[in-house]
């Protein structure tokens, strides 16, 4: 996972990191609870005395598969409105209580019992109608060989 957060943005700080898979414990999973797709990734180190952690969500619009492909107007998830994705990326303690942004997924494949496989996407968001952006990647592989 990598961002970069313009100065002024609340989750970020106008910060840039990068993590990698040794950087801390990675789980990614997904499910249906919005009645449509979600992808959750969580990246956690709590390591004394500066843990961190970091949550990201992407969810497709309600009634719809979270698949390959470009999600525009995303609200907070899990409070985006019907027709519209979800995304959120808190860490750090900081969330946002309002978000706009978008993402898009460029790689997804589950495994067996929804185990995300492979997930990759890109996503921009601001928080509380502000301009300041974060921006950053993230990438999963349960098998990088395959």
């Amino acid at each position: 996972m990598s961002f970069t957060s313009e100065s002024g943005d609340f989750i970020g700080q106008g910060l840039s990191r990068t993590y990698y898979l040794g950087d801390g414990t990675w789980n990614a999973r997904y499910d249906t609870n919005n009645a449509g797709g979600h992808v959750t990734i969580s990246i956690q180190n709590f390591q004394v005395p500066d843990g961190w952690s970091w949550s990201l969500n992407f969810a497709s619009p309600r009634g719809q598969p979270l698949t390959v492909g470009t999600y525009d107007a995303a609200r907070r998830y899990p409070f985006q409105p019907d027709g519209q994705p979800g995304l959120s990326v808190s860490g750090v303690s900081r969330g946002c209580n309002t978000l706009t942004g978008s993402f898009v997924v460029s790689e997804f494949r589950l495994g067996p019992a929804n185990t995300v496989d492979r997930f990759r996407a890109t996503f921009e968001q601001h928080c509380e109608g502000g301009s300041p952006a974060m921006r950053g990647q993230v990438v999963v592989a349960a098998d990088p060989w395959r």
